[in-house]
Parts: structure tokens; C-alpha cells; sequence
């Protein structure tokens, strides 16, 4: 802000000044710049001395101003011997000074520094007066680049200046010597005002002449812009985002693991006997099971036709879950169910060195009691596969980095289970894990940052993980690389062929997949970004590479047209230890601080009312879309409704350690509800074969020999529960073919679209066929079909008589 000095004011000094002028290159102008200097100064009548800093500059700079040193007394030249930049020329300047009050400016005589005159008087109430310039002089162009850059440094920094870059500004020495910029370009200014920001001195800003520049050039140009931002970017990040310290190394307490290891196994392990919902559990399933019945290992198959859409590593381990336990729909979900339960395993014990073992617990129980990932480690889809081995690689390679030297260990270690994640689902996995690491060294200027030859290095491991696999497929199937790497990864990123949604789309994903603990991510959100000083120290190096893997997960899969909720499984276990240590830091209702116990309280307090509202409502839509019975339906929700009676009638009568503790037990109980009833009885409903999945394969009255047909659906699990491999596949089209393969088999099951018409269905069967409906779901129908033999012909005999006339006997 401005503060008006009356014309007739006058300064008394009693202090003296020092005044800096940097300068390289300034030949043309820089005897000018200090003649200025000295009548401005004299005028001012204060005691004065005028430092030139001539920062390694190739022209006459240095000649002019010995020379003007020789012929005044009051000038001073601080020599670089090379080129440092324009800050370390003010710190220079700055630590030679010997005044109480320290200005500088600009060699190229665009300020005039008699409006010292109305600035000195203002040092006496604040400890920093900065100029900005009134009717700025400079070129359209550099005056785009001034403002776009104060309104980038006052959105980040909060910055309180209109004008931060104005090179004319008086300090009390005490107060610069406290602000001593580290940088040695042009973001010193903004350095070492933000610095004074977060000191809490005393500012005061106002208006300045200038002129056009008297001669010479500028030796600031657009080059200077990605200098600044890399210099920006970086301080921003350490300085007020994540300037905490590093959290002390916590060793993982036996009792929370294995209370963990039990409250996942329990939600993840328990009741996986439920029908396969199609077509994503079906078509995985049968994968399994066709690579475990034919031996090739190689080449994944559905319906024995070859499936190239993803690498085997999953299919891998769901035939060997069949060949130990049998092919049957719970064998095939252990595979997720386990990936799940050791992503919570990694994230706590990874987590105790990241967060220490407080946070680490706290977000790994968020984990196992989140809704979206619960229920994604009982569906058996790639991604929580796919998430075990990206936050295991992640994690591992922060620990490779987070020293003063790199880790080889760790960082081996990481590329391994990149290489299987790519053997999981493709090049998505490096993709996954890549920038978040380089911007985390780049932003905190890591000393351990991986040169190139230790990306090479991760490189070759991760290369030799995947590529057995990957020459093995192409070697038999040519085609096979164009129409993995460029049709299915790069193409379908690009085109959204399958599943395109809007750019937001995740927003909402993120929320319902993150619950009960998604209430807690506005919260969050406020907490990594506030300017308190108390919460910055709480936000440690380890929390930014969190918000750094999360922010780019989602970023990334935004930017892809084609979307499915379960894509972004990667990042959720970083955003649940995000979770996890903003309980600890700010709000845990085990903290010694009342403060933050009377938070805790509060935010728990305000779940649980919104968590049972949301838990009665959810419990009448159950019985509403048929996934519930009227006396389940009632139970639970006398359930929710006593807990929401409760929280309001109670309030604060209970300590916030109890709340906390009925938070998470209805949060258990909930999870529970939804992954154990509701998901079972959803596949009840969408499974081709539905709840008689285990029985169709046992009808007595259809020997083993009856040939399967679906029509229209690709439905993997009719042979999955059949344990057939003769199961024929026809599309709509085909209509005639089906009533003729009818004819020929005599007898059939066919399992049929529930989307296609009835009048198509009327004309697959053959006319006067048995046809017996075995059972329905919202995804098909079952029928099986016998086609009446018609009744034997006569038999004709033909003979001849004695004339040879022939005669027809027929019996």
C-alpha cells in the first residue's frame, strides 16, 4: 500500500544509508548511473556510501567505476570474478554495506533516487519500504511479463507487493541481514520478500518514478522466464508447502500390523463365494482357467481364441491359484483379495519411514476401511494387482532418494516391481511412477537425485523383469506388439474408444471410492495448502511426494477420454496416507493438545452424523433396487437411525477418542455391509449364470455331452463354471446359425443377452423345441433347449416280380 508523505515533510537522519547497484556489462551506462547517484544522495543530505557490485563483468564496468571510486570517496566497488547473477550481486552488496539503512536499485538509471526522499522517512515506522512503479516505461512485452509474473508469485507466494520486481527498495539492516537471499538471479526479489512475509516484518510499499532506460540493454530477457520459474517452483515447494522436517524414521509397532493384517484379511478374505459379475470378472476368470487347462503360458486365451489386451502376471497367478485350489469363482479372487491385503501391509510398513508410525497407522486403517478399495480387492479386475506393485515401487524408490545418497537396494528393488507391474498391465505402470519421482528430487534440489546411469540402470532391471515375456509373445504372434503397445495402450489413451467420460469424472470417483474417509478430503485439501505456520511445519518433504503421486495419478488419468472408476486404485493408498498423518498432525483425538482433541471431535463428531444419514437412505435404496430383504433392510436401518440419534442427542458428552472409535466401527461395519452383502447380492443380479452358477453344471436330466452356446454376450464364466471347452460364442447376426447348430446337437444350453430383443430370441429356437428356462439375471438368460426327433419315416421295400414290374410293399 501507498502512504502519502506531504511535500513539506522533511527528514531528519539519524541513521546512515548504504545504496547497492549491481552491474554487468554497463559500460554505456554505468558512470551515468552513479553520477545520478551522487547528487540524488547529496541532496538528501543523509551520511551515505554508494556500493557498485561489478559481477564479473567483460567490458570497461569495472574500469569506470575504480575510476569513479578514485574520485569520490563515498563509491565502492565489490568485484566478481565471474559472472554470479544478479542476486548473489545484491547479497555482496548487502554484506559489505556498513549503513543502518540499506537501498538498492538498477545501473540502468531507469529509477531516480531522489524519491529516496520520500521513502526514508517511512524506514523510521517499517522495516522494509519497497517502491513500485507508477507509469511504468518499459516495452508492451516486458510489461505482459511483469504482470503475469507478480500475479503468479501473489497467487503462490501470497506475496503482499504490487510490484515485487521494482528495483528500488530501502531496508533497516537488521531486518535484510534476517532475508539474505540464497538465490543468485533475478528471484532474489521475490525471495527475500516472501521470506519477510513469513517473518512477519513490517512492509510498506510506494509509488516510484520511472523512466526509459538511458542507454545500453536490458540484460533481463525471455530466457530469464524458465530460470525464475525453476528457481520459483522449488522455493515454493520447500519454503511454504512442505518445509517441515523429515519425519523421524518409526519402527512398526507388532500389535498395529497384525491388527491390520486381521481387519483387512477379515474384509478382504471373507465370503468370496459369489458369482462372477460380467463381463470383467468372467472374461479374467476363464483367462485363468484356459491357461491352466491347456499348459501355454504364453499366449492368454479367451474362448481359445487369443486375448492380447493385457500382460499375464494376473492370469499367471490365477491359474496357479487354480491348479492349488480348483477352478472355482473364490480361487480367482484371492488373487485381488491378496493384492489388496498386501498393499495395506506395504503401506503401513513403508509408511512408518515416510510419516512415522503414528500417521502410517492411522492411513493404512483408512485404507482397509475404504469402501472403493475393499470392494475393488473382492472384484477380480487388474487393478488392485496393478496397485500393490505401483505403491510398492513408488514407495521404495522415495526411500532410494530420501538420503543424502541414492539407495541402490531400494532402488532396485522398485524397479523390480515396476517391471511386474508392467507385466500387469503394461508401460502404464512406468508411466505411473516416473514423474512423481523426478518432480519430488527436482522440487526439494535432492542430493540424491538418480543420474542417468541410475535411471539406466532402473531401466535394465525393469527391462529384464518384463521382456522374457514379451519377446516369448511376439516371437509367436508378430502382431501382437502394434497391437499391444501402439492400438491398445497409446491409441485407446488417445481416442477413448472404450469408456469415455468427461475430463472431471474422477472428482466424484475419487470421493465414493475414498469413503467413509472421503468427508475428511476437503479438510485435507485446506490442510496442504494453508499459509498457517503451524500446519506448514507438519507438512514434511514425504507428505509432498504423496500429494505429488495422488495429484499426478489422477491428473493422468483424467487426461484419458476412456475412463473406469477402478483405474485410479493407484493412488489410494497415498491419498489415505495423506489421510492418516492430517489426522495425526491436526487433528487426533489421542493428541495431548486440547485443541486438537476438540477438532478431532468435532470433524468425527460431523461424520458420524453425515456417515448414519447417508447409511439410512442407503439402506432403503437397497430394498428399493431389490439387493436387500424388508427385515434386513429394517435393521440396518434402526441401526443407522439409533447411531444418528445418538450423535445428536450425545454430542460432546462423549470423549473424542470414543468418537473416533464409533467412527471407525461403523465405518468397519459398513464396509462389511457393502463388500460381504451388497456386492454378492449384485452378482446375484448381473452374473450370466446367476445364483445357480454351481448348479447348471449338475442338472441331471442334461448329460455331460450337451453342447453350450451364448449368443450375443461373451460371457467368460459360463465356461468358467462348466469347466468346458467346447463353448461356442455366436453374435447377434447370426441367427440362422444358431437355430441350425440347434438342430444338429439335438440338445443345447444357450445362455442368452438379456438386451437382446424377444422377437430374436423367439427366432433362434427352433420351431416346436423343448425349452426349459434354467435362470435370469439382469446380464442373461439360461435356457436349454431340446429339439423334438420327428417321428421314424416308413420303410419302403422295393421288389420285382417275376416280369421284372416292380412293386411297392410298404410296412
Amino acid at each position: 500500500m501507498s502512504v502519502p508523505i506531504p511535500a513539506s515533510a522533511t527528514f531528519e537522519p539519524s541513521v546512515s544509508l548504504s545504496v547497492i547497484i549491481p552491474a554487468w556489462n554497463e559500460e554505456a551506462v554505468i558512470a551515468l548511473a552513479i553520477d545520478e547517484a551522487l547528487r540524488a544522495l547529496s541532496s538528501l543530505g543523509v551520511d551515505f556510501e554508494l556500493i557498485v557490485v561489478n559481477d564479473g563483468s567483460t567490458d570497461r564496468t569495472a574500469e569506470i567505476v575504480q575510476a569513479a571510486c578514485d574520485q569520490h570517496p563515498r563509491v565502492r566497488l565489490v568485484q566478481h570474478e565471474e559472472n554470479r547473477g544478479y542476486g548473489a550481486a545484491l547479497r555482496s552488496g548487502f554484506e559489505a554495506s556498513l549503513s543502518q539503512l540499506v537501498a538498492f536499485t538498477d545501473a540502468d538509471c531507469q529509477f531516480d533516487l531522489t524519491d529516496l526522499g520520500q521513502m526514508l522517512p517511512l524506514a523510521e515506522r517499517y522495516e522494509i519500504v519497497s517502491g513500485y512503479r507508477i507509469d511504468r516505461k518499459d516495452s508492451p512485452l516486458r510489461c505482459f511479463y511483469s504482470w503475469g509474473y507478480n500475479t503468479l508469485i501473489r497467487g503462490l507466494l501470497s506475496s503482499p507487493l504490487r510490484d515485487v520486481d521494482c528495483a528500488l527498495k530501502v531496508f533497516r539492516r537488521e531486518a535484510l541481514l534476517r532475508i539474505l537471499p540464497e538465490s543468485q538471479a533475478f528471484f532474489a526479489n521475490t525471495e527475500m520478500f516472501t521470506e519477510a512475509r513469513l517473518q512477519g516484518l513490517s512492509i510498506n510499499e510506494v509509488g516510484v518514478t520511472h523512466r526509459p532506460r538511458a542507454a545500453g540493454s536490458s540484460s533481463v530477457s525471455i530466457r530469464e522466464i524458465p530460470r525464475t520459474l525453476s528457481a520459483l517452483l522449488p522455493y515454493w515447494w520447500q519454503r511454504l508447502q512442505f518445509p517441515g522436517r523429515p519425519t523421524t524414521q518409526g519402527t512398526p509397532s507388532a500389535a498395529a500390523l497384525l491388527l491390520l493384517m486381521l481387519v483387512a484379511g477379515f474384509l478382504l478374505f471373507r465370503g468370496l463365494a459369489y458369482p462372477l459379475i460380467e463381463p470383467d470378472e468372467g472374461r479374467y476368470a476363464e483367462i485363468g482357467r484356459e491357461m491352466w487347462r491347456s499348459g501355454d503360458w504364453v499366449i492368454p486365451s479367451l474362448h481359445h481364441e487369443a486375448y492380447l489386451d493385457k500382460p499375464p502376471l494376473f492370469y499367471w497367478l490365477c491359474a496357479t491359484s487354480f491348479s492349488l485350489f480348483g477352478p472355482t469363482d473364490w480361487a480367482a479372487r484371492l488373487v485381488p483379495a491378496m493384492s489388496a491385503w498386501l498393499t495395506v501391509v506395504v503401506a503401513y510398513l513403508c509408511g512408518c519411514r515416510l510419516l512415522g508410525r503414528t500417521s502410517a497407522f492411522l492411513g493404512s486403517m483408512a485404507l482397509a476401511l475404504s469402501f472403493g478399495f475393499v470392494t475393488c480387492g473382492r472384484f477380480l479386475v487388474l487393478d488392485s494387482l496393478l496397485a500393490l506393485l505401483v505403491t510398492s515401487s513408488l514407495l521404495t524408490a522415495y526411500m532410494a532418494v530420501s538420503q543424502q545418497r541414492l539407495q541402490w537396494g531400494w532402488w532396485l528393488t522398485s524397479a523390480i516391481c515396476c517391471g511386474l507391474g508392467v507385466l500387469t498391465k503394461g508401460p502404464v505402470a512406468c508411466v505411473l511412477l516416473a514423474p512423481p519421482i523426478i518432480a519430488h528430487c527436482w522440487l526439494n534440489r535432492s542430493s540424491s537425485a538418480p543420474q542417468l546411469s541410475q535411471w539406466a540402470a532402473y531401466a535394465i532391471v525393469t527391462t529384464l523383469t518384463a521382456l522374457p515375456w514379451f519377446i516369448a509373445a511376439i516371437s509367436r504372434m508378430p502382431e501382437f506388439a502394434k497391437y499391444f503397445f501402439w492400438d491398445h495402450n497409446v491409441a485407446r489413451f488417445l481416442s477413448g474408444s472404450n469408456h469415455p467420460e468427461p475430463f472431471w469424472f474422477y472428482l466424484p470417483a475419487v470421493f465414493l471410492a475414498c469413503m467413509p474417509w472421503g468427508l475428511l478430503l476437503l479438510p485435507l485439501a485446506k490442510f496442504l495448502s494453508s499459509s498457517s505456520p503451524r500446519l506448514r511445519l507438519h507438512r514434511s518433504p514425504a507428505l509432498g511426494f504423496l500429494a505429488l503421486w495422488s495429484a499426478w495419478c489422477l491428473l493422468f488419468f483424467s487426461a484419458s477420454t476412456g475412463k473406469l472408476p477402478t483405474y485410479i486404485l493407484p493412488c489410494v493408498p497415498a491419498i489415505m496416507l495423506l489421510i492418516g498423518h492430517y489426522v495425526h498432525a491436526n487433528c487426533s483425538p489421542f493428541a495431548g493438545s486440547v485443541f486438537a482433541r476438540v477438532k478431532a471431535h468435532a470433524i468425527f463428531h460431523r461424520g458420524i452424523v453425515y456417515f448414519s444419514s447417508v447409511g439410512v437412505l442407503f439402506a432403503g435404496g437397497l430394498y428399493l433396487f431389490g439387493l436387500d430383504e424388508r427385515v434386513a433392510t429394517l435393521l440396518h436401518g434402526s441401526l443407522w437411525t439409533a447411531l444418528l440419534f445418538a450423535a445428536l442427542v450425545l454430542q460432546k458428552r462423549v470423549a473424542p477418542r470414543v468418537v473416533y472409535g464409533v467412527f471407525c466401527t461403523a465405518a468397519f461395519m459398513a464396509t462389511v455391509k457393502v463388500t460381504h452383502d451388497v456386492l454378492p447380492a449384485y452378482a446375484n443380479q448381473s452374473s450370466a449364470l446367476g445364483a445357480s452358477s454351481s448348479s447348471v453344471a449338475n442338472l441331471e436330466e442334461w448329460n455331460s455331452d450337451l453342447l453350450v452356446a451364448c449368443i450375443v454376450g461373451n460371457w467368460g464364466s459360463v465356461p468358467f463354471y462348466l469347466d468346458r471347452d467346447d463353448v461356442t460364442v455366436f453374435s447377434e447376426e447370426a441367427e440362422g446359425n444358431v437355430r441350425s447348430f440347434i438342430e444338429q446337437q439335438g440338445s443345447t444350453l444357450l445362455v442368452i443377452d438379456d438386451d437382446l430383443p424377444a422377437d430374436q430370441r423367439q427366432m433362434l429356437v427352433p420351431r416346436g423345441a423343448e425349452v426349459r428356462e434354467l435362470s435370469t439375471t439382469s446380464k442373461a438368460t439360461v435356457l436349454a433347449v431340446r429339439v423334438r426327433q420327428p417321428p421314424e419315416p416308413p420303410i419302403q421295400l422295393i421288389s420285382a416280380d417275376a416280369d421284372d414290374t416292380p412293386s411297392l410293399i410298404v410296412r
